[in-house]
């Protein structure tokens, strides 16, 4: 590793340091770069490509980050199973919105799938009549009496 590639995979990774919450930054951002620049100068990533270190590194940064500042907000630490019975909790203490969101996804359910099934009947399987292909539709138009376009049925 040069100095270059380490001084830059630092700098990108001082600035994923900033997603933190200040007070974190202050306690631990200087034992975190010092960690990064023992990785660096490990001889297991010597031969290994510095953007994909950076990468790996971000990525676990945003997943302590997200934790980090769920915690500096107050919500606990109980992982999803507490978000689920939070979540229930408040969809039985307001049964009106719950009544109204589970109404309104019924309907977006419902009215969704008759939509694909008319596209489905008529554009996509094609209609039901032996040779559908030589249907014709024919329409002519009168301006002078007014019509734009009038439909016209053969007799």
């Amino acid at each position: 590793m040069n100095g270059r590639d380490g001084g830059i995979v630092e700098s990108a990774y001082r600035l994923v340091l900033y997603l933190y919450p200040r007070s974190f930054r202050r306690r631990n951002g200087d034992a975190m770069i010092e960690s990064l620049r023992d990785r660096l100068a490990d001889p297991r990533y010597r031969g290994c490509n510095r953007l994909r270190l950076l990468g790996l590194l971000i990525e676990d940064t945003w997943s302590a980050v997200w934790r980090e500042r769920r915690g500096a907000q107050g919500s606990g630490r109980g992982g999803w199973r507490e978000d689920v019975r939070f979540g229930l909790k408040l969809l039985y203490r307001d049964k009106v919105t719950t009544g109204v969101a589970t109404v309104a996804l019924a309907l977006g359910t419902g009215l969704s799938t008759v939509a694909f099934a008319v596209v489905y009947g008529t554009v996509l399987r094609g209609l039901p009549f032996d040779h559908a292909e030589q249907l014709v539709h024919f329409e002519r138009a009168n301006r002078a009496e007014g019509f734009d376009s009038l439909a016209v049925t053969p007799p």
